[in-house]
């Protein structure tokens, strides 16, 4: 296996444990109905994203392998980073709606929280697409490939 994508592979491997780690919150954050405990939820997320999104957009990592190793792939991630910032954004409307507020999320609160749920997973999926793409073994959703 050639050695960029042996690296892709491998920062993979960690961004796919993150994914994990996201999805359970997710599901956390889909069926909570307290504004309070929303506010706290989507601020640890948002946190974790910013974390997780730097390390696949930091030079010389994850999009940047990929784009190094199949350039093709430079709208797509230009796509994902935008996405990126989409998220991010969303959060922090989330959080701001729902700063000192206390007991049941108004319905406006729970349509934003399940947009932003939604979108999470999109993003995710598209990333795994893309990479299952470059590396057509792919076989398992949030597993690692293999080539």
């Amino acid at each position: 296996m050639e050695s960029g994508l042996t690296y892709v592979l491998d920062l993979w491997a960690h961004i796919a444990a993150d994914h994990a780690f996201l999805r359970d919150g997710l599901e956390q954050i889909a069926a909570e109905r307290h504004s309070e405990i929303i506010t706290i939820m989507v601020g640890d997320i948002a946190e974790y994203l910013e974390l997780h999104f730097r390390q696949e957009e930091e030079p010389g990592r994850f999009f940047d392998a990929i784009v190094a190793r199949a350039p093709q792939y430079t709208d797509k991630i230009a796509i994902l980073r935008a996405e990126h910032q989409q998220l991010m954004a969303l959060c922090s409307r989330i959080k701001a709606a729902t700063e000192g507020k206390r007991g049941p999320a108004g319905r406006d609160l729970l349509q934003e929280v399940t947009r932003l749920v939604a979108l999470l997973r999109a993003h995710e999926k598209a990333e795994y697409e893309m990479l299952r793409e470059l590396c057509p073994a792919a076989e398992r959703y949030g597993e690692q490939p293999k080539c």
